[in-house]
């Protein structure tokens, strides 16, 4: 009898424990998500100013200019948008969060993006 109820124990631990990890792994890719569209959005922003907009990556923060963007995970790097929409070079940002790691690659010419697997 205490061996079957040490057993369930066991079973009610492990299963309350996968949802926390599956959690965190969903966390992280919600946050590369948000920093493409971050990216995106200071891409359109060059275009629609006509300047060339410098984003720097910094520890855990982004920085535009005078503003700077918490991201919650650390990138490094650096990302230049010129008027017409185009990156200087293609790259990809490496970021890390935890044990988990990601790259955001950009591309060079047209500085389209997107997650790599």
């Amino acid at each position: 009898m205490i061996e079957v109820l040490l057993v369930l124990m066991i079973l009610c631990f492990v299963l309350l424990l996968f949802p926390l990890m599956h959690t965190r792994h969903h966390d992280f890719t919600l946050r590369m998500e948000q920093l493409k569209q971050l990216l995106l959005l200071q891409q359109e922003l060059a275009i629609q100013e006509v300047e060339t907009i410098t984003v720097i990556f910094d520890q855990t923060k982004m920085q535009v200019g005078a503003d700077t963007y918490e991201l919650g995970m650390t990138c490094v790097g650096s990302v230049i948008f010129h008027p017409n929409g185009n990156v200087d070079r293609a790259q990809t940002l490496r970021c890390y969060q935890g044990e988990q790691a990601g790259s955001l690659v950009i591309q060079l010419g047209s500085g389209r993006m997107y997650i790599a697997k």
